[in-house]
Formats: C-alpha cells, sequence, structure tokens
C-alpha cells in the first residue's frame, strides 16, 4: 500500500535540536531521546518507524525549517530519493514542495529497504536525501531542469551524488552515511547489480572517513 506523509516544517519547538548540532559517533534506541528533548515528535505525519531519525537527520540541517516535504512510499530502485514536486515549474523557490520517496518493495534483492536498515544507518540515508533538498534549495528552474537531465548521465549523476555525499559529510552526519554503505555492502542481501550500481555512483564507507578527516568533523561518543 503506497501512503503519503505530510511534513509541514513550521517547525514548533525544532530550534532547540538544530542550535548546534555536532557529529555523533552511533544514534541508538537508547540514546536518541536526549537529541529530541524539548521536540514534539507527534505533530507531523512521519511514518512512526522513522519519525526519530528524520527528526535527528533534520536537525543538522535547520535552513530546512519551513519548507515543505512530503514522505512517499514508493516502489523504485534505491532505498531513498528526493525531488523537487512537478508544481516547481509555476512556483518561487520559496513556495516548492519537495517530495523524499522510500522504496517500500523488493524484486530478486535489487536494493536495499529502510525498513531494513540500522536505525544509526537510517539518519545517514536520511541526511542524504536532505542533503538534495539542500542542493535543489540552491537552483533556479533550470538548474532543476538540467539536474533532472544531466541525473540520466553516469559521468553527471556519480559527480552529483557524491557532492550530496559530501555536503552530509560536512553537516556532520558523517558516521551514519559510513553506516549506510558498511551496512549495503557487508550486511545486507542486495544483489551484485545492486551493489555494483551503488559502487559507480556513492562513497563507500572508507572513502566517507577519509573525508570526514579531511572536513574536520569531531566524532562524539
Amino acid at each position: 500500500m503506497k501512503s503519503i506523509f505530510f511534513i509541514p516544517f513550521v517547525l514548533v519547538g525544532f530550534s532547540a535540536l538544530s542550535n548546534d548540532p555536532i557529529p555523533v559517533d552511533s544514534f541508538n534506541k537508547n540514546n536518541v531521546s536526549k537529541y529530541l528533548e524539548g521536540v514534539d515528535t507527534t505533530v507531523y505525519k512521519i511514518p512512526d518507524e522513522f519519525r526519530e531519525q528524520a527528526y535527528v537527520a533534520l536537525s543538522y540541517y535547520p535552513e530546512l525549517k519551513g519548507k515543505k516535504l512530503k514522505f512517499k512510499f514508493k516502489n523504485q530502485k534505491t532505498t531513498m530519493s528526493c525531488i523537487p514536486r512537478w508544481d516547481f515549474l509555476f512556483r518561487k523557490k520559496a513556495n516548492r514542495t519537495y517530495v523524499i520517496r522510500i522504496d517500500n518493495k523488493l524484486k530478486n534483492n535489487e536494493g536495499v529497504l529502510l525498513a531494513d536498515v540500522p536505525f544509526n544507518a537510517q539518519i545517514g540515508v536520511i541526511g542524504h536525501e536532505l542533503g538534495h533538498v539542500i542542493d535543489y534549495e540552491g537552483k533556479s528552474i533550470w538548474g532543476l531542469i538540467g539536474t533532472g537531465f544531466g541525473y540520466l548521465f553516469p559521468a553527471y549523476r556519480h559527480q552529483l551524488e557524491n557532492q550530496i555525499d559530501e555536503i552530509t559529510i560536512h553537516r556532520g552526519l558523517g558516521n551514519q552515511l559510513a553506516a549506510f554503505a558498511d551496512y549495503v555492502f557487508h550486511e545486507s542481501q542486495a544483489n551484485e547489480k545492486y551493489l555494483q550500481y551503488k559502487r559507480k555512483y556513492y562513497y563507500q564507507a572508507e572513502q566517507i572517513h577519509s573525508l570526514m578527516i579531511g572536513a574536520g568533523t569531531v566524532v562524539m561518543p
């Protein structure tokens, strides 16, 4: 069943979470509550199984406060994806809606479902998709059209996805992004076709850790 969850980010209490987010070694169900203190995580229609993870990831992107995001389950070939809603062609940048899609069905193990990913790694991949929103926010209508067209070409896709990974790392979610990459390659049941796709377009865990050192992001226990 497909469901759509709308997040109207007029964030009451969100500022308490987003004042000065710092890198954390690993989030889990037991320690995440202290990072969500003062935030009402029941106001917005986020899927229950991803609610805390989404709010933690959002805390690393405080400028998304007030932006319209939709989380939508969709059968697709990758764990998550993010696109501007089609009506961006007729709206000012401030009124755009961004659709974050979550894969909800696998065929022949061609992919990784977000529901199967560990808690900490879920924050990393959600953070990556929010990095796409940051990228879109810096582009005009023609820039968005160019991105959509360019994504059809492997060289451009590789460059863009590496850029989004770097945004995620510089924001402080490198540990979580590396956890996702590590899960995909070493723990998931994804088939070789999907793993080749991930190798081609995204950084692997070792590369992410190297970039974290270069970015000077501090790991906090």
